[in-house]
């Protein structure tokens, strides 16, 4: 799931500004994988495992006296919320919610004729290990 240009962003209950994206990806941890002798082409396939992991990207001002750099560790667990709507009239706006462990903060810096710099949150979303760890509801 990509959400481009949310409406609002909560993490460890802190509003965050300009948050370009948030992308929710889903993979296979462990994955299971049969084939028999009839041919080339698996016959059984399963993921008793996934990962959830959410990662947050954020533009960065210039002169943002807000910035606290450490703010968020590794391995801090945070909660997450995630407004968004089709458009600016706030029609159809969704909450998504999920606690997480956070993965990475990395900073990033692009040079050139318009510099920029943005700060990308990898997280890793959690769960009592039998529910999916991204809630969504109408707000």
């Amino acid at each position: 799931m990509l959400i481009l240009n949310p409406a609002s962003v909560v993490l460890a209950g802190v509003e965050y500004s300009n948050v370009e994206s948030c992308a929710i990806d889903r993979a296979a941890h462990k994955e299971v994988v049969e084939w028999n002798d009839n041919g080339p082409y698996a016959v059984f396939a399963d993921v008793p495992e996934q990962k959830v992991e959410i990662m947050l990207t954020q533009r960065l001002a210039s002169n943002a006296a807000d910035q606290q750099l450490d703010r968020l560790r590794p391995g801090q667990s945070v909660s997450v919320e995630v407004v968004t709507s089709l458009n600016s009239s706030h029609a159809r706006r969704r909450r998504i919610t999920a606690t997480c462990v956070v993965r990475a903060v990395r900073n990033l810096v692009s040079v050139g004729k318009d510099p920029q710099a943005r700060r990308v949150i990898e997280l890793i979303a959690i769960s009592d290990g039998s529910s999916d760890p991204v809630g969504q509801g109408d707000v």
